[in-house]
C-alpha cells in the first residue's frame, strides 16, 4: 500500500452557509494533505454557492460539482461524488461537521495496520455554536448487543457508524441507496451491506470529528422516523436475499422491543 495514498473527500450540501466554511476549513487543516474535495451543491438557495467558489479559488484541491436543483436527499450528491472520485480512499464529509487536524493521517495509518477495508472513528458532539454538549455514545450501543447478539444482529440493530467519521477503500465501496424511504438511513444501510458482504470494519478508538446536533440537521428531524425506517432496511435485505427469513423475524422483533423501550423512556425528538 502507498504510504501516502490519494484520498477523495466528497461533502454533499444543500443550503449549508451556516457552517459549510467551518467544515472546508477543517479538510483544509488536515496534518495529511494528499487529499482533492469535492463540494456537491445540492440545489441551495442560499450562499452556498458563493461559499464554495471562494473556496475553489483559494486551494486547487477544491472542486466543486453544482446540481440545478435539490435531489431531496444526500445520497444522489454522494453517488456523484463517487463517480468521479480519483483516490484510492474516500471520506465523507457532513456539511456541518468537522473533522481534527490529525483525522485523515491516523486513519491510514490504522487501516494499513489493521489492514482494513474501512475504518472510523469516535467524535464529540457539538451544539450550533460549535460548543461541545457531549460524545458520541452509538458505538457502546453497539458494543451492548454485540455481546449478546454478535456483531452483524448488532449491525442491524444500532448504527454505530457517524458517517463524518469513516474512511474506505474506494475499491471496495457499495453505493448509496437513492429510495427516499431511506433517507437519513442510507448510511447504515451501506454499513451492513458491506458488513454482510466480507469487508472488513474497524473502529480507530479516537475522537477525531465533531458531530453537530442542531434543528435543521436531517437525522435530528427525523428522529424517530430514522429509526423506524431500520425495518425498511430489513426487509430490501430479505427481498434481496441478503438475510434469511428466520434473521429477518428476529431482527424485526428485537428492533421493536427496542423502539417500544425507547419511547416509553421518552428518548424520541417531541417526546
Amino acid at each position: 500500500m502507498n504510504k501516502t495514498p490519494f484520498i477523495t473527500v466528497i461533502v454533499p450540501i444543500y443550503n449549508g452557509e451556516k457552517y459549510l466554511s467551518e467544515t472546508v476549513q477543517s479538510v483544509i487543516d488536515q496534518t495529511y494533505d494528499n487529499w482533492e474535495l469535492i463540494l456537491i451543491n445540492d440545489g441551495s438557495t442560499d450562499k452556498t454557492a458563493s461559499i464554495i467558489n471562494d473556496f475553489v479559488a483559494l486551494d486547487r484541491r477544491i472542486k466543486k460539482i453544482t446540481i440545478p436543483e435539490s435531489s431531496g436527499g444526500p445520497a444522489y450528491p454522494r453517488n456523484l461524488g463517487l463517480d468521479l472520485a480519483k483516490g484510492e480512499y474516500v471520506a465523507f464529509l457532513d456539511a456541518d461537521d468537522l473533522w481534527a487536524t490529525q483525522k485523515l493521517a491516523l486513519q491510514i495509518d490504522f487501516l494499513t495496520y489493521a489492514k482494513a477495508d474501512m475504518v472510523h472513528c469516535g467524535g464529540i458532539i457539538i451544539n450550533a455554536l460549535g460548543e461541545k454538549i457531549g460524545n458520541v455514545e452509538s458505538f457502546k450501543k453497539h458494543r451492548f448487543f454485540k455481546f449478546f447478539l454478535g456483531n452483524s444482529v448488532a449491525l442491524m440493530m444500532n448504527n454505530p457508524i457517524i458517517l463524518s467519521s469513516s474512511l474506505i477503500s474506494k475499491s471496495e465501496i457499495f453505493k448509496f441507496r437513492e429510495d427516499k424511504d431511506l433517507e437519513a438511513v442510507e448510511d447504515w444501510f451501506l454499513w451492513i451491506e458491506s458488513y454482510l458482504s466480507g469487508k472488513k470494519i474497524r473502529m480507530l478508538n479516537k475522537n477525531l470529528m465533531s458531530y453537530r446536533s442542531h434543528d435543521e440537521s436531517i437525522s435530528k428531524m427525523l428522529d424517530e422516523v430514522q429509526f423506524l425506517r431500520s425495518f425498511k432496511i430489513y426487509t430490501v435485505l430479505l427481498l434481496e436475499k441478503k438475510i434469511g427469513l428466520w434473521r429477518f423475524w428476529i431482527i424485526c422483533s428485537l428492533q421493536l422491543l427496542n423502539l417500544c423501550r425507547l419511547r416509553v423512556q421518552g428518548k424520541f425528538q417531541g417526546n
